[in-house]
């Protein structure tokens, strides 16, 4: 079933996307909201052969506390005085997540059919319906980043907070707040990507945790390397198709910033996030787990970004096949790795 709403939701966005449907109308609004309750529902009802579900089912199903964030623990005995876990436990995680995204791609996406596209392909599977705890935090600091574009310092720790309570990999958004929406030198952050896939290639985190001589930090590291040792060996970098993929698609709009710009001044914040995104993964590429949970984080902020490309190829049909090309890719790969199993 989930696999059907899932071909449902994306199949009608494309199609909404490529007819140039990009107003919000009553009745777009409508379809928009009823694809959200398409997704709440497979998220909720998610195959249980899809990774971390039987983990997920035994912590919800239990009455032990382990290393999880207090919103779990605050959901699972809410649904449990009721009766109604894991189901309610897993429909909560599922209606934050993509609630706050829609809201998200409502508030902030000029081209709202493509984002929910690139969310749906890229994005979706692996977070809500595998991921849920980091999902709803991505959503808190896509939510949140209004507040940095308003420097509303208030409102940005509150959701900062919300977002920790969900997943403590949120913690990385405290150090975003003072990004400018105005200033920006395009040369310093082209640079610091060119910098960033050195110290990726060459520094060596074992030394460095070894020197802090830390608990904390060296549990964390050697337990995130000892899940690099079970799984398949890692690419060289320069061989990581998507990442290469993202690499130009940021060197694109920085090139392109100052026009697009002008039709959209959110897309500075959102390119310079989006390029930490892409630092933070070279950086720390050689820890694959660790890696993926930082910089997602950050890279969300590509489907309100992506389709900005609009603005710039022309003709339209190019620029929205390009895109549309991006989300089946990336849909395909996420079905055939999750949700083709059973």
């Amino acid at each position: 079933m989930a696999l059907l709403l899932l071909l449902i939701v994306f199949g009608g966005a494309c199609m909404k996307g490529l007819a140039n449907q990009n107003k919000w109308s009553d009745r777009n609004y409508s379809l928009f909201c009823m694809f959200g309750l398409l997704l709440i529902v497979a998220a909720t009802f998610r195959p249980s052969f899809m990774p971390d579900y039987k983990q997920y089912i035994t912590e919800i199903t239990t009455n032990t506390f382990s290393r999880l964030e207090p919103s779990f623990y605050i959901i699972r005995g809410f649904w449990q005085l009721i009766g109604l876990n894991p189901l309610g436990t897993l429909f909560t995680y599922a209606l934050l997540g993509t609630s706050i995204m829609l809201i998200c791609i409502k508030r902030d996406s000029k081209y709202f059919w493509f984002s929910l596209v690139l969310f749906v392909s890229v994005y979706f599977i692996l977070g809500e319906m595998i991921q849920m705890r980091q999902a709803v935090a991505m959503s808190c600091f896509l939510y949140s980043i209004k507040y940095i574009i308003e420097k509303n310092l208030s409102k940005y720790i509150l959701i900062s907070i919300v977002a920790i309570m969900f997943h403590y990999s949120a913690i990385v958004m405290i150090f975003l707040y003072f990004l400018s929406p105005n200033i920006y030198n395009k040369f310093r952050y082209l640079g610091a990507l060119a910098l960033s896939l050195i110290l990726g290639l060459y520094i060596d985190f074992g030394r460095i945790v070894d020197l802090m001589n830390n608990q904390l930090i060296s549990d964390i590291y050697y337990a995130k390397t000892a899940l690099e040792d079970k799984a398949e060996p890692l690419p060289p970098i320069y061989f990581n198709i998507r990442f290469l993929i993202q690499i130009l698609i940021c060197i694109f709009f920085w090139i392109k910033i100052d026009t697009i710009q002008k039709f959209n001044p959110k897309a500075l914040t959102y390119l310079k996030i989006y390029t930490i995104g892409l630092c933070v993964y070279m950086i720390f590429y050689k820890i694959g787990d660790l890696a993926d949970r930082l910089s997602t984080m950050f890279l969300i902020a590509e489907i309100i970004l992506i389709p900005l490309v609009i603005l710039v190829v022309k003709p339209n049909w190019l620029s929205k096949g390009i895109i549309t090309i991006i989300g089946f890719k990336y849909f395909y790969s996420s079905i055939t790795s999750y949700l083709l199993h059973g």
